[in-house]
């Protein structure tokens, strides 16, 4: 994990049929108390590439991960907002699909696009 003031990054591995790959979730101040989140692959020189796709048949447990990020940022910091980012469309209705079933009790603090 790496925080800053301005953003949190944790690592974390897809892992499946096509190997390990690495991966990163990051949580980006926006504005006043609005955060952006995205994941997506780490690339050699420490970047993030969120338009890559593992395929690496481990989704569920990707979003498992990323959900419980985000219960734990929405508990560490209460007033935040959170902006789910989805690069594809795909990865929208997903987030969309999570927060609807997984952080209905977190209210208008997520939003999904």
């Amino acid at each position: 994990m790496d925080e800053t003031e301005t953003s949190i990054k944790y690592y974390f591995n897809s892992t499946g049929p096509r190997g390990v790959i690495p991966l990163v979730l990051e949580f980006r101040w926006y504005r006043d108390n609005l955060w952006e989140v995205g994941y997506g692959v780490l690339k050699d020189d420490g970047t993030a590439s969120y338009m890559a796709i593992t395929n690496n048949s481990d989704s569920k447990r990707i979003l498992e991960f990323v959900l419980a990020k985000i219960r734990d940022f929405s508990e560490k910091y209460p007033d935040a907002k959170i902006l789910l980012l989805g690069s594809t469309s795909a990865r929208i209705r997903l987030f969309k699909m999570a927060a609807v079933t997984y952080l209905a009790d977190y209210g208008n603090k997520i939003i999904a696009c």
